[in-house]
């Protein structure tokens, strides 16, 4: 998926709600390794066995390599979602975007970042070592207003439409060897400037003329699990909240829990599952 605000995976996760359960059971994302130790979502992603990648090849090559290996070992299916740009477009990152591309003599994107097609070609030979389906191209786009980070959704600056251009490529579909994967990845996100230009610049603001239009509508039923779940959780918080201000015994459970969960971040919790 190109990366076009920090909050891409946020809405990606509300379009898999509305097509799937499983999809988001089975969900993993590759995260920048500082957002492990983010109080309660970074232990949380944690938890969930995400990917944690140091942005340096050489690095991050061997945690994928864990993972992945981790993955099989305990006989999960998952569905990874993967930045390959490495990083939310901004301006700055667009600038060094423009620098790798005169450096290369490649052309200058100005609605994605050039990828990182080392990382990419290695993830999908990884990958299908195991029991890799498909891969999943997908293209997102935000009419009218853009929330660059979570200050802007706090500030209500919410989109009025999130688009998604999804299309799949079948294992057999695709390459095989690392320079050719890479060039793949390559084309892909030339298609996907394409697509975006004519998204934010064309009349009909919509990805629909790429393919087929299919709207994801959410169900009665999970619509009223949706409603249960926020709920659970806001009375969950209040009732936590509550039971540490008054009750010494859970103050003092959730300090050790948060003291230790700050030890074990400082090597990552998925780092130590991949190891076991």
């Amino acid at each position: 998926m190109n990366h076009r605000t920090r909050l891409d995976w946020m809405f990606f996760w509300c379009c898999l709600y509305r097509h799937s359960f499983k999809s988001i059971y089975n969900l993993k994302i590759s995260l920048k390794s500082t957002l492990r130790h983010l109080l309660g979502l970074g232990w949380a992603t944690q938890f969930s066995a995400f990917i944690f990648m140091e942005r340096s090849f050489d690095k991050d090559k061997h945690i994928l390599r864990n993972m992945l290996h981790y993955y099989r070992r305990v006989r999960k299916d998952i569905n990874l979602l993967f930045f390959v740009e490495g990083t939310d477009k901004t301006q700055t990152t667009t600038q060094r975007s423009h620098a790798f591309a005169d450096k290369n003599n490649l052309p200058r994107y100005d609605y994605v970042l050039h990828p990182r097609v080392t990382g990419f070609s290695h993830t999908m030979q990884l990958m299908s070592q195991g029991n890799l389906d498909s891969l999943y191209d997908v293209t997102v786009a935000y009419k009218h207003t853009i929330p660059q980070s979570e200050l802007a959704i706090l500030k209500g600056q919410f989109p009025q439409e999130v688009h998604f251009h999804v299309k799949r490529h079948k294992k057999e579909q695709l390459p095989v060897e690392d320079e050719a994967l890479q060039d793949y990845c390559k084309e892909l996100w030339k298609e996907k400037e394409e697509q975006l230009r004519e998204f934010y610049t064309g009349d009909k603001r919509t990805l629909y003329s790429w393919g087929d239009q299919h709207s994801v509508e959410c169900s009665q039923l999970r619509r009223f699990w949706l409603v249960l779940c926020i709920i659970f959780w806001i009375s969950a918080t209040v009732l936590s909240v509550y039971l540490i201000l008054t009750n010494s015994l859970v103050f003092y459970y959730v300090l050790a829990s948060c003291l230790g969960m700050a030890i074990v971040s400082r090597y990552g919790l998925d780092t130590i599952l991949a190891k076991l």
